[in-house]
């Protein structure tokens, strides 16, 4: 007998522990009547349990569920009765799967919540709980952040496209995307180094607003919208917009997205900010702020290509060893693998010259340079010339003969000089083009031309001595012809040495280094090459009217190797787009 009464009370603390509630639930209760409801759900994901029970109620008793905003307003009502809900000891219990629409068949949003939900009997007797609709958590997505939450602005134009998620909480506590509409407001803010004054950045386009920076820019958008998405903006996308999520099944479900255009001066930085806000549009349900993204611009060079035998270029232009030197002046330096210069070995052979500015072509690689420096009738200065360029005496006539002849030879020196010049400049870019150079590629080659390249030993020439021991003093010539007129370099002993070249950028990002340097100078011609390279790479302002390059030693923009191994700070502000 005693056996039976602990068998008896174990079955009752049984029944006990089946009857407690989940933790995710609250029981709440009134005289006669008792409704459990969950925390939180998240409607069109799953549907809501409202249970109910009331005591010794008679089985056609009729009751109603009714659903209110919260603000008070209705949003759904159900009629019930108590018939066949009987389930031992009197109760009369039920539970209503509402699927979280209101009565014109929509889901209800956080903005609704929290939402309160009453079990009225027909006797009069209510019991009212509420309910949430709440908003877990929001992600937010840049495509800055596959790059090192850099933004890269190589393009000013160029549109970061932005996603934010926002997940709604399930009953069990988790998060979840759903169908439910919901509006993410988009802004963003404006942390140090902050954006750059328009009126301090390059312009890098004619118009009144095509200038790299936007601080203080009152016609500067910052927003755009993507056209499958529903956006609006109460400032004309200045400075933030609104975007509805998607609701629709799918990999976009319940995401807003939108393109921000940031400054594109290197080194501003932008927080972008997501946020839903409630019906009054000032509380915030929830609200998600990114990293700090910084505006970067780049310089690749995914080619490396190597004559043969030629390895100066790649040994010493990786992104290891350059791009920390760039990395100060928000510029991202890239360097690929080495290749060859051709596809098949024959045809790398054939480019690998000694010379690429006397390339003759394919079946002509290398032009006579014997016979490239050999003047023509033309350039030949007379016998008569040359006795009064001479002339040594105090005779005043014979001192204006002397005037006239050393112009007319200076004059037939620089036709030779002038030829030799443009026979290199149009056979070098030929090279460039019959190498099949892609832009954006460093090539390292064996030399340039034999006035352009002291090492290539082939420099000296013996065509203006005029019988002396030497080129006479008074006779010189320039070099390299720049756009307008003129030369770039000029006094120039025309039998000598012109120009030693240690690099050439070649246009739209493609640079030559030669052989001979030191690995230390290998390394500084890259350095400055792939500054030059820049200006195809995004918009900048010229370091120097002078061939693009810095006035001061001081920094690598100098015209030689003699230049400084890091950039000056002006040298940096132009790197990043700012007016030095």
């Amino acid at each position: 007998m005693g056996g039976g009464a602990q068998s008896q009370r174990q079955r009752s603390r049984s029944r006990v522990r089946r009857r407690r509630r989940p933790r995710s639930t609250v029981v709440l209760s009134a005289d006669t009547a008792t409704l459990r409801l969950p925390a939180q759900f998240a409607p069109s994901i799953e549907s809501c349990p409202i249970r109910y029970a009331f005591e010794r109620e008679r089985r056609g008793s009729r009751i109603e569920i009714i659903i209110k905003d919260k603000d008070g307003a209705e949003l759904k009502r159900k009629n019930l009765t108590i018939r066949d809900l009987m389930h031992g000891g009197g109760n009369r219990a039920g539970t209503w799967n509402w699927d979280g629409k209101d009565s014109s068949g929509n889901y209800v949003t956080p903005l609704q919540s929290p939402l309160a939900v009453q079990i009225r009997h027909e006797s009069g007797v209510a019991v009212t709980r509420n309910i949430n609709i709440t908003i877990g958590q929001i992600t937010l997505w840049a495509d800055a952040y596959s790059s090192n939450n850099r933004l890269m602005m190589n393009d000013p134009d160029h549109k970061a496209t932005v996603f934010a998620t926002v997940y709604l909480k399930k009953i069990d506590g988790s998060n979840t995307r759903t169908r439910i509409p919901i509006d993410v407001s988009f802004s963003f803010e404006d942390p140090n180094p902050v954006n750059t004054a328009k009126n301090q950045s390059f312009k890098y386009q004619t118009g009144p607003d095509k200038y790299l920076g936007k601080q203080g820019d009152n016609a500067a958008l910052h927003w755009e919208a993507d056209s499958s998405w529903t956006t609006t903006s109460s400032d004309a996308f200045k400075t933030k917009c609104k975007v509805s999520v998607e609701t629709s099944p799918g990999t976009t479900l319940s995401k807003a997205k939108v393109f921000f255009k940031p400054s594109a001066v290197g080194g501003d930085s932008f927080k972008l900010k997501a946020t839903v806000y409630a019906a009054d549009g000032t509380t915030v349900l929830r609200s998600r702020t990114s990293v700090t993204l910084r505006a970067w611009r780049s310089v690749a060079f995914d080619d490396i290509y190597e004559m043969n035998g030629e390895t100066a270029v790649s040994s010493n232009g990786t992104t290891a060893i350059i791009s920390p030197v760039f990395n100060p002046a928000f510029v991202r330096y890239t360097a690929g693998a080495p290749k060859p210069l051709s596809a098949t070995a024959a045809t790398a052979s054939t480019l690998s010259v000694k010379y690429i500015g006397l390339w003759g072509g394919i079946a002509t690689p290398q032009r006579s340079w014997v016979t490239l420096q050999r003047k023509t009738a033309a350039e030949t200065p007379t016998a008569d010339e040359i006795a009064k360029a001479t002339y040594a005496g105090a005779d005043a006539a014979r001192l204006a003969q002397r005037a006239t002849a050393r112009t007319a030879i200076n004059a037939k020196a620089q036709a030779w000089a002038t030829r030799i010049d443009t026979r290199f400049h149009a056979d070098m870019p030929q090279w460039v083009t019959d190498a099949g150079l892609p832009s954006h590629s460093l090539v390292s080659i064996k030399y340039y031309h034999p006035k352009y390249s002291h090492r290539g030993g082939d420099f000296q020439t013996n065509q203006w001595r005029l019988g002396g021991a030497g080129v006479p003093a008074w006779l010189r010539v320039g070099a390299f012809p720049r756009s307008g007129g003129g030369h770039y370099y000029t006094n120039l002993d025309p039998d000598g040495l012109w120009v030693n070249w240690g690099g050439l950028s070649h246009g739209n990002g493609r640079v030559s280094v030669p052989k001979g340097n030191s690995s230390a100078t290998t390394k500084q011609v890259v350095r400055h090459e792939a500054g030059h390279a820049t200006k195809f790479s995004f918009k900048r302002d010229v370091f120097g009217p002078s061939l693009d390059h810095s006035a001061s030693i001081a920094g690598i923009m100098y015209f030689t190797t003699a230049g400084g191994t890091t950039f000056t700070r002006r040298e940096k502000k132009i790197l990043r787009g700012i007016v030095p």
